[in-house]
C-alpha cells in the first residue's frame, strides 16, 4: 500500500505516482483502518521462509522505496509508463475529468444563448446605448473564469457564485458610469440570476453524487432575486417583468429539489442552518 502526503489519500495497489495530483508516492506500513496492510503481513509471515528469499524480499522492498522517495526528475516517463500500465491505478479520475469538460461547455453555450437574448433586447428598447455589447464582454470574462477554475476543484461553487456577482456589479457601474437608464437592474440582473440557477442545475445533474451540495446555492439565488423583487416594488427596477421570472425560476427550482430529494434535501437544510 501507498500514501500521497500531498493529498492525505491511501492508494490500494503499487501505483508510483498519486491519481489526484501526479506527485510520487511513498510506502505506507499501516492500511486505512490502521491495520498492516496485507503486504506487510505477507512479509511477516514469510519470515520463517529461507534467508535467501527474506533478502530477496527486502531487496525488493527497498528498490520500491528508493523509487518512492525520488522526485519527479530523477524518474524516468519510460519507466513510469511501464510501471503504472501493469497496475491499476485508484482512484480513476477520467470520468470526473469528463464531467467537468461537459460542464464548462453547457456554461459557454447558455452564456451565448443569454448574450443573444440580451443583443435582442437591447436592439428592441435600444436609447442610444449598447449596453448588451458591455454584458457580452463580462459573459466572456465569467466564462473564461468558469474555465480557469471548475478544474481546479478547488471551491468552484464559491467561485463562481461570486463571479456571477461581481459581474451584476459590474454592469451597474457601467450604467452608472454612462448615465444611468435601468438596463442593469431591469434586464442585467435577472438574466444573470437565471443563468446561475440554470448553471447550479446543470452541476447538480452531473455531479449527482453531492447534488446537495448545491442546495444552499439554490437558496442564496433565491433571496437575491427576492432582494431585486423588492427593488421592483419600490420602483427602482422599472420593468419588474425579468425579475419576476427570475424569482419564479428560483423558488421552482429550490422546491423541486426539496421535493424530489426528499429526506437528503432536508438534512442538508437542517445541517447548513442549523435547525
Amino acid at each position: 500500500m501507498t500514501k500521497c502526503n500531498r493529498c492525505k489519500i491511501q492508494i490500494l495497489d503499487d501505483s508510483l505516482l498519486c491519481p489526484l495530483c501526479r506527485g510520487v508516492l511513498e510506502r505506507s506500513t499501516v492500511g486505512a483502518y490502521g491495520e498492516v496492510d496485507s503486504y506487510h503481513k505477507d512479509e511477516m509471515a514469510g519470515n520463517a521462509s529461507s534467508d535467501e528469499n527474506q533478502l530477496d524480499g527486502e531487496e525488493a522492498l527497498g528498490d520500491k522505496k528508493d523509487i518512492a522517495s525520488m522526485d519527479m526528475d530523477d524518474i524516468g516517463m519510460d519507466e513510469i509508463e511501464m510501471y503504472e500500465s501493469k497496475s491499476v491505478m485508484y482512484p480513476d479520475v477520467k470520468p470526473a475529468n469528463k464531467k467537468i469538460r461537459m460542464v464548462i461547455k453547457c456554461f459557454v453555450f447558455i452564456s451565448i444563448l443569454v448574450e443573444c437574448i440580451l443583443v435582442l433586447i437591447n436592439y428592441l428598447t435600444y436609447k442610444g446605448v449598447k449596453w448588451s455589447l458591455i454584458c457580452g464582454a463580462a459573459l466572456v470574462y465569467l466564462c473564461f473564469t468558469v474555465a480557469y477554475c471548475v478544474p481546479k476543484n478547488t471551491g468552484h461553487r464559491s467561485k463562481i457564485f461570486g463571479q456571477m456577482v461581481g459581474s451584476i456589479i459590474l454592469a451597474i457601474l457601467i450604467d452608472c458610469f454612462l448615465g444611468y437608464t435601468g438596463w442593469s437592474l431591469n434586464y442585467v440582473t435577472p438574466i444573470a440570476i437565471m443563468l446561475f440557477d440554470i448553471t447550479i442545475l446543470v452541476f447538480m445533474i452531473v455531479n449527482s453524487n453531492n447534488w446537495q451540495n448545491y442546495i444552499i446555492l439554490q437558496v442564496a439565488m433565491l433571496l437575491v432575486s427576492l432582494g431585486f423583487g423588492i427593488l421592483a416594488l419600490t420602483g427602482v427596477v422599472t420593468w419588474p417583468l425579468l425579475t419576476v421570472i427570475a424569482i419564479g425560476v428560483s423558488a421552482i427550482i429550490l422546491i423541486a429539489t426539496v421535493v424530489f430529494g426528499d429526506k437528503t434535501a432536508i438534512t442538508e437544510l437542517s445541517r447548513r442552518f442549523r435547525v
